[in-house]
């Protein structure tokens, strides 16, 4: 996906990053970043400190 496309029809896009879980919004002139629900990142993180104490035995 393109910055363009989220500016041009926004619910669509929206629509696909909660059906996929996320999309990359690929930029001409700067870096990539992705658009993803906050209640996904927040359990990815969970689980790499989860996975960090466990690994550091904390």
């Amino acid at each position: 996906m393109t910055f363009s496309d989220l500016s041009r029809n926004p619910k669509s896009v929206a629509e696909r990053a909660a059906r996929l879980g996320r999309l990359r919004d690929n930029h001409r002139d700067a870096p990539d970043s992705y658009l993803t629900a906050a209640d996904r990142e927040e359990r990815r993180d969970e689980s790499l400190t989860t996975a960090s104490r466990i690994f550091l035995g904390s």
